[in-house]
């Protein structure tokens, strides 16, 4: 409603510029202390009535000739009606600018210095075409804002359904690790099976009934991550030395689902070995709105790591790009011996 109203207002102010040109440009009263007033108020009707049909050619030609008839099926049409108004402007502007020698039934001479509204063909024909390219830049903007507006929508439902497809990848990969954990503590049938199953059961409640929202809670994001971490706990030996730390409040702040989930199942993916140590450190902190996650975790020959390129680690390069645009700073370093991410990321 506020943008219609700014337009009409600026419509406005620009016609009542454009009207005055006449004045600023050829400064010669219009009319002299002595004229008669017929005679004024027949210059005056003359005045308004060429404008009131040039402010109708305008509008015309932007909101009815322009969307409806400037394409290949109607340009035969739209050119001929091109045509007609022009000759119709060239008619009229001739017909209101000939200043009458007398005032009809009146019998009163127009003055000698009224020559304010007289322009000849020349001026009439550049008036018309000014007319034309200004309608026409008005269209042209309202189709740039349109299709603007057509290509944020057509991107954000690309965003959408790109996000779905990543999550679709990434959950059925968690839910494969998690039964594998699971399976190995049943064949040696630890006590832990049943805390295991409850971990696994809220996880998969997570997945199914959180996860496929836009933003769920930073705090069951990290209850996830803190389940899944535990059940991998649970199933490695003692040479894998696991410390999750967790800092601030994240009950405040919410995020988008499993995207912090890939870092650390790359962790224990490339960062575990059975018979050398393997320590892997997860730090989780939330400062004010900055939430920070620095996972490292040592490199073994026969678990080498493709960097950022694996599939996990690059869909959620993707992720972070469509959610979180110049809101996040990822950083993963490799000296050789240490696996390093820094992921740093503005949450609202």
């Amino acid at each position: 409603m506020k943008t219609k109203v700014v337009t009409v207002l600026t419509h406005i102010i620009v016609w009542t510029i454009f009207l005055s040109l006449p004045y600023i440009f050829r400064p010669k009263p219009m009319m002299g202390p002595d004229i008669q007033e017929p005679m004024r108020a027949y210059f005056i009707a003359r005045f308004l009535l060429f404008n009131i049909f040039l402010i109708t050619l305008f509008y015309v030609h932007a909101y009815w000739m322009l969307p409806r008839l400037f394409n290949k099926k109607f340009m035969l049409l739209y050119t001929g009606l091109i045509i007609v108004f022009f000759a119709l402007f060239l008619f009229l502007s001739k017909l209101f600018f000939t200043r009458p020698m007398k005032m009809p039934g009146k019998g009163m001479e127009a003055p000698p210095g009224f020559d304010l509204f007289r322009p000849d063909r020349i001026e009439s024909m550049f008036l018309f075409f000014v007319i034309m390219m200004i309608s026409g830049a008005i269209w042209i903007i309202q189709e740039w804002k349109r299709a603007e507006k057509k290509a944020k929508l057509v991107e954000a439902e690309r965003m959408t359904m790109e996000l779905s497809f990543l999550r679709s990848q990434i959950n059925p990969h968690f839910l494969f690790n998690t039964l594998n954990s699971i399976y190995s503590l049943a064949l040696v049938k630890s006590d832990a099976t049943a805390d295991a199953v409850m971990k696994l059961s809220d996880m998969m409640r997570y997945i199914t009934q959180e996860a496929h929202a836009d933003k769920v809670s930073l705090e069951m994001e990290v209850e996830y991550i803190s389940h899944y971490v535990d059940l991998q706990k649970i199933r490695l030996g003692e040479n894998v030395k696991v410390q999750l730390n967790l800092s601030g409040n994240f009950n405040e702040f919410r995020i988008a689902p499993l995207i912090l989930m890939p870092f650390v199942e790359n962790s224990f993916k490339y960062g575990i070995s059975s018979h050398e140590p393997a320590p892997i450190s997860i730090d989780i902190r939330i400062i004010h709105n900055l939430l920070t996650l620095k996972i490292s975790n040592r490199i073994f020959p026969d678990r080498k790591q493709n960097g950022a390129q694996g599939l996990g680690i690059s869909n959620t390069r993707q992720r972070l790009e469509l959610s979180y645009p110049s809101h996040h700073e990822l950083t993963i370093s490799d000296n050789g011996q240490i696996f390093i991410v820094n992921l740093m990321m503005q949450l609202a």
